[in-house]
């Protein structure tokens, strides 16, 4: 489960920057700014997905699910704030993001168990 809540709140991170604008004209998360390709998205999501499948048979699908929805949760609230309040991402919130999505995770396998 720490392997897959990592590498899920990366594609959280990931997920920002598809779909989402940076923020500023230059900063830490400006190599961003670009985007990220549908192929990039694809694999990544395809990944995750592997690895998610992976272990749910050896710690059932509630916690999985559960995981997922703390993941949710995780992404979007701190996401729906820097949106709202800068127009899109900063460096920062690409931090931010990964690491309240991580622990979303971890509180939604909790809450499940």
């Amino acid at each position: 489960m720490l392997v897959a809540a990592h590498a899920a709140s990366r594609l959280s991170a990931l997920a920002v920057i598809a779909t989402s604008t940076y923020a500023r004209p230059a900063g830490t998360g400006g190599f961003t700014a670009a985007g990220v390709s549908r192929k990039a998205m694809t694999f990544a999501a395809a990944a995750v997905a592997a690895l998610l499948l992976a272990i749910t048979p050896a710690v059932g699908i509630g916690p999985v699910l559960g995981g997922l929805i703390g993941l949710a949760a995780g992404h979007l609230l701190p996401r729906a704030l820097y949106e709202r309040r800068l127009g899109g991402y900063t460096g920062d919130c690409l931090g931010a993001t990964q690491q309240l999505s991580e622990v979303g995770f971890y509180l939604g396998v909790l809450a499940w168990l």
